[in-house]
């Protein structure tokens, strides 16, 4: 299992998703993430029209709710700013935003 039960996972955006983790600290939500990042990187995708499978991996941003944050667009934009560097460190990446 990647998320707990009272996690709460959504689709934010086109290829976008968002988990909502409650009392879980940086460290906490980055061993939930990197759960996530193996689980997804051992997919195996079937091809359409075609015996292939294709392997699929998944870049994530973290970020907690801080007491400054007055707006969920606080959060998210650390979140996003996370999953940029992600991707900029070459995918299938896990990083903490600030």
């Amino acid at each position: 299992m990647t998320l707990r039960d009272y996690d709460t996972p959504g689709r934010f955006g086109g290829e976008e998703f968002i988990a909502i983790l409650p009392g879980t600290s940086g460290e906490q939500a980055l061993t939930i993430a990197e759960r996530v990042r193996a689980a997804v990187s051992k997919l195996e995708i079937g091809l359409e029209n075609s015996s292939q499978v294709s392997n699929v991996t998944v870049s994530l941003g973290v970020a907690n709710l801080v007491p400054t944050d007055s707006k969920a667009e606080s959060i998210i934009d650390r979140a996003d700013k996370a999953l940029l560097k992600a991707k900029q460190m070459g995918r299938n990446q896990v990083v903490l935003g600030d």
